[in-house]
């Protein structure tokens, strides 16, 4: 009798044994299909990501584009004021100022 209780609990620790087994490489394979899957939701969490990097970059872009172009026009605008000036209050407007830059003795 103590031969057959012997090989039962042989018998009963194998199964146990195969039973870890499966519940091992089931776990394996969830463990791998989740991994699978966060690595999916990475990459694509990265490139939506990066569309919106080159899109704010390219809006800022623009912006500055168009900061540049207006300080161009005011720039242009000034210089086309400055022109239209007549050269004697422009002499006018230097002695001034260099009357007050020089000293008395170099006027």
């Amino acid at each position: 009798m103590e031969p057959d209780i012997l090989n039962s609990v042989i018998e009963a620790e194998q199964q146990i044994q195969e039973r870890l087994e499966k519940e091992k490489n089931a776990a394996d394979l969830r463990i791998e299909q989740a991994r699978s899957e966060a690595d999916q939701e990475i990459a694509g969490e990265e490139e939506r990501l990066k569309q919106e990097a080159e899109r704010v970059g390219a809006d800022a872009k623009a912006g500055t584009d168009e900061q540049v172009a207006d300080i161009i026009r005011s720039a242009e605008n000034a210089a086309a004021a400055r022109s239209r000036i007549p050269e004697e209050t422009l002499h006018a407007v230097v002695e001034r100022h260099l009357a007050g830059i020089l000293p008395k003795e170099r006027q």
